[in-house]
């Protein structure tokens, strides 16, 4: 096996690869994440990131309530542009 086969997992985890441009002062964009078991400890947490770790019996009502509030913490602060990842 290459070590790029190895570094794969890490180097597509997104939120990780957030938190990594963070912890050395790059800018990244306002993210809400739904974390199931995540395989990685993040660096730094970025402050413009909510991050939610669930687990199987997470009411979707709770998911609905926060993706709501993100949305509408976003449109306050008038942002056009939203990733889902």
């Amino acid at each position: 096996m290459s070590s790029s086969y190895d570094l794969r997992d890490v180097i597509n985890d997104r939120l990780w690869s957030r938190s990594v441009l963070y912890s050395v002062g790059i800018a990244t964009p306002e993210t809400l994440a739904f974390c199931y078991r995540p395989k990685h400890s993040l660096v730094a947490v970025p402050a413009n990131a909510v991050i939610h770790e669930y687990e199987r019996n997470t009411s979707p009502d709770f998911v609905a309530k926060e993706v709501s509030e993100f949305l509408q913490e976003l449109s306050i602060n008038n942002r056009k542009n939203v990733n889902v990842l």
